[in-house]
């Protein structure tokens, strides 16, 4: 609690702003905060199944305060030798935790079992990809082509709603259409369906963004995003 003398223009301050409360006895003014009254969280049971992004995080996290010393210990020196970027671009090693929690986060999320021994970075397979719109199908033709691909790597593809020819759109906006594995060859896959799905009948003259992950399933390491745009 603290007391203040009231001066100049201001000589008699009452009431509440936000949670602050001004109150004036007959020596001095009282400035004090009220607390919040806080509904208690209700208890949400954790698995794998669980569709909480909150339960499913701390879920991993919990896994992680379970593993032994030396479990702990591979997965720092393990993170050696995984690079991160951040947000200037600047790079750096994560922590033996943060690389647990980012590989298992990947892995949870997609609906796989999570790892406890520490991985190594993974070799993802080169790729080319591209966006078509067919207007007479209708399709959205996303082409893939792999010299030498592996199915235990997956692509995640993912899209923006509609926008102006020239706007940008924040990553954030990006919602999840489907993922394909990463096959041998050339391969084809018609968005359309996924697409008009989650943001509707196509918009003429509008344009879209297109981010493509590539993920390891077997320890949950997703590469960097590429992004693609497709006028319509």
């Amino acid at each position: 609690m603290a007391s203040v003398q009231l001066q100049g223009p201001f000589s008699v301050i009452a009431g509440r702003i936000g949670g602050t409360v001004f109150q004036r006895n007959p020596i001095t003014s009282v400035i004090k905060n009220t607390p919040t009254a806080r509904k208690p969280r209700a208890f949400i049971p954790i698995s794998l199944a669980v569709p909480y992004s909150r339960g499913k995080f701390a879920y991993v996290a919990r896994q992680w305060r379970s593993l032994s010393p030396t479990l702990q210990a591979n997965w720092k020196t393990a993170a050696l030798n995984f690079v991160r970027y951040n947000r200037f671009l600047i790079p750096y090693n994560p922590s033996g935790y943060q690389l647990f929690m980012e590989l298992n986060s990947g892995l949870v999320f997609t609906n796989r079992d999570l790892i406890t021994s520490a991985p190594s970075v993974s070799s993802f397979p080169a790729y080319t990809a591209s966006f078509a719109w067919v207007a007479g199908t209708p399709a959205i033709n996303f082409t893939q082509v792999i010299a030498s691909g592996d199915t235990a790597y997956r692509l995640y593809i993912y899209a923006t709603t509609f926008v102006s020819p020239g706007k940008t759109i924040a990553v954030k906006n990006f919602k999840g259409l489907t993922s394909v594995a990463m096959s041998t060859g050339t391969t084809v896959t018609n968005l359309y369906t996924s697409f008009t799905s989650q943001y509707g009948s196509i918009q003429t003259g509008m344009q879209a963004f297109f981010l493509v992950k590539a993920f390891n399933t077997h320890n949950g390491e997703f590469a960097a995003a590429s992004t693609f745009s497709l006028n319509f």
